[in-house]
């Protein structure tokens, strides 16, 4: 219910839709391809859980990127705007980074240094020793 208070609001969201999405179409809206929409669909999720925490209609855009190649799939519950600005406010958050998910391929991630090991059975192993303050070494009782 807060979503939608939101949204009566006037706040809205833009997000990467993830690839096991469980939605049916609903509508699906005319496109011009040359500008890069795939298509512009209404959805309702498919859920148990997901179709009661949100019962609204969605709207699911797949734009492809004239540089890169790669298909994106936008979830946004704002249905006024056109489906190319809805692209370009995603795009527009990466503004001013060297990583966008617009620009290409991610690079590599760097290495993880690994902590030297006395063994080569697996990982150094550390040695914890916690002292009660009453039991002192060389104390005997």
């Amino acid at each position: 219910m807060l979503d939608l208070l939101a949204f009566e609001a006037g706040a809205f969201f833009v997000t990467r839709a993830k690839s096991p999405l469980d939605a049916r179409r609903v509508y699906s809206a005319p496109t011009d391809r040359t500008t890069g929409v795939i298509c512009d669909r209404r959805v309702m999720l498919n859920g148990y859980y997901s179709a009661r925490k949100y019962p609204e209609h969605l709207r699911r855009i797949r734009f492809k990127d004239a540089e890169s190649g790669t298909a994106l799939v936008f979830l946004t519950n704002n249905t006024a705007l056109p489906a190319l600005t809805i692209c370009a406010l995603y795009a527009s958050r990466w503004q001013g980074r060297s990583i966008s998910p617009l620009s290409g391929p991610v690079p590599p991630r760097p290495p993880v240094k690994k902590p030297d090991s006395p063994t080569t059975n697996g990982p150094a192993q550390h040695r914890v020793v916690f002292a009660h303050p009453h039991h002192r070494r060389g104390d005997a009782r």
